[in-house]
């Protein structure tokens, strides 16, 4: 709009159009999904913004699993809005139980270090204690740690036991991991001599609670990266109707909103190859990890926090050799190597390697999708960064076709007389919004070939119907491998 000539008043006139500054959104909000405590005082089923570990904890109940995948992804990323949906234990959920029963010959004096779903908990032993008050230490020391997933008991019967029972209900307590001495002698990790304690592990959770309520509290809020520890085939096919290409799901035409949904499950090699071949989703990323101290739910948090925090900014780029920070992988012994990794892989199946700090380091996020509708392999969406990169481009074209919205369409926009306004050709509108967008693409590093894109770029004008039969898309090629032959000589010839 310009300055209309009836206006005769001197002066400078001025206007700001944004039009021109085509740009889709990025960074939406992360989603967790995960149980909450009744003390904590966030409604049900309900979308609540978490800003601070501080708020998850009112929110949610101090060492619930809401609380605690909260901190992770905040402490994995502070820059993209997280949102929680709580969840309450199932009403007839049942918590698991575990017990360490300490013995003692002659104490000596030193240190006890207990690991409880990652967390570590320092008891101290003076010579001479009892195996009664050691036990008793150890209920002391769990209980000046909040944080934990647990409560401690001396059991009512025998004082040199310890009684641990998840604070929350269903079947992911049962893998809460109990463990002495995470980093050995080398690391200063010792039990005191002449004290034994024996480990139960975590068992006898069950009953998980219904999350079809919390997933249609998604509602048509914009989540492009979600998590929650459950891997089961109910709740996975649940999350994954939500996530759809058809017209009823996330990435169907009508709703458009996209997104992302990461999980982990940790268990034996077999297990988890076999767990893979009954998995079948370009949205859905699973990391499989062998037995270890952190729990699966913090490290799904973990994983859709880094994965968020790279595929906002980079979602062409692999999201390789970043730590998941608070996560301890598992011991040196229990570890994938490369070809077992491969495996994982190939099975549909997110892949991490651990450091020397014992941190785990992602090393390659696929999805589960493996074969086509025709049972065909197919590696299509292989790696989580081909998602994303789709996601990137339908929301940039998107974006650049909305200064059209009120635009009509002619023939041949040279026979407007002049101050006509908002009507122009269709292969104009093409121009700007398919193949300009292409070119933003490229120079974002997404894709190549605009020579390409052109050529295969196929549409027709059907009244006020701008119809793309094939809109194609060269993505950039992800870095993985060096291949590399070293051909040595010890000298080499004049």
């Amino acid at each position: 709009m310009t300055l209309p000539a009836s206006h005769k008043a001197s002066g400078f006139y001025g206007r700001v159009d944004a039009s021109q500054n085509i740009r889709s959104a990025t960074g939406k909000p992360r989603l967790i999904i995960a149980q909450k405590l009744a003390a904590g005082t966030a409604v049900v089923d309900t979308p609540v913004l978490v800003l601070s570990e501080s708020k998850a904890i009112t929110l949610f109940g101090q060492g619930s699993h809401a609380h605690l995948m909260s901190k992770v992804a905040l402490d994995n990323n502070r820059t993209i809005p997280l949102y929680v949906i709580p969840v309450a234990d199932h009403g007839s959920a049942a918590k698991a139980t575990g017990k360490l029963d300490v013995t003692v010959t002659t104490a000596e004096a030193g240190t006890l270090h207990l690991y409880i779903a990652g967390q570590k908990v320092q008891v101290a032993v003076s010579a001479g204690d009892t195996a009664d008050d050691i036990a008793a230490a150890i209920v002391a020391a769990i209980t000046a740690a909040p944080d934990l997933p647990v409560t401690a008991a001396v059991n009512g019967v025998n004082a040199n036991e310890v009684d641990l029972t998840a604070k929350n209900g269903g079947t992911l307590g049962n893998g809460i991991d109990l463990q002495l001495n995470y980093f050995g002698e080398v690391g200063g990790e010792e039990t005191p001599t002449g004290v034994t304690v024996a480990i139960t592990a975590m068992s006898s959770g069950a009953t998980d609670p219904d999350l079809s309520n919390a997933v249609a509290a998604m509602g048509d809020t914009e989540y492009d990266y979600g998590a929650w520890a459950f891997t089961d085939a109910t709740n996975l096919n649940l999350i994954g109707a939500e996530l759809d290409d058809s017209d009823t799901g996330r990435w169907g035409q009508f709703r458009q909103l996209y997104g992302h949904w990461f999980t982990s499950k940790i268990d034996s090699l077999s297990n988890l190859v076999t767990f893979g071949g009954t998995r079948n989703d370009q949205h859905v990323s699973v990391l499989g990890l062998a037995s270890m101290p952190s729990p699966v739910w913090e490290v799904a948090a973990a994983l859709m926090s880094v994965a968020a925090g790279s595929l906002s900014v980079r979602p062409r780029n692999p999201i390789s050799k970043v730590a998941l920070k608070g996560i301890l992988g598992p011991k040196a012994a229990d570890r994938f190597d490369g070809t077992e990794r491969s495996t994982l892989l190939n099975n549909g199946i997110a892949a991490a390697v651990v450091n020397d700090q014992g941190e785990v380091v992602l090393d390659v996020c696929a999805t589960t999708y493996q074969t086509d509708s025709q049972g065909n392999d197919d590696d299509s969406y292989h790696e989580v960064q081909t998602p994303a990169t789709n996601q990137a481009l339908m929301r940039l074209w998107k974006a650049r076709s909305q200064k059209y919205q009120e635009f009509s369409l002619v023939g041949d926009d040279k026979k407007l007389r002049a101050g006509v306004e908002k009507v122009t050709t269709a292969k104009k509108v093409v121009g700007d919004v398919f193949i300009g967008g292409y070119r933003e693409a490229i120079r974002n590093g997404w894709c190549e070939d605009m020579a390409g894109f052109k050529e295969r770029l196929n549409w027709n004008l059907e009244g006020g119907r701008i119809v793309v039969s094939e809109l194609p898309a060269d993505l950039a090629n992800p870095l993985r491998q060096f291949d590399v032959t070293l051909s040595f000589q010890l000298d080499f010839a004049a």
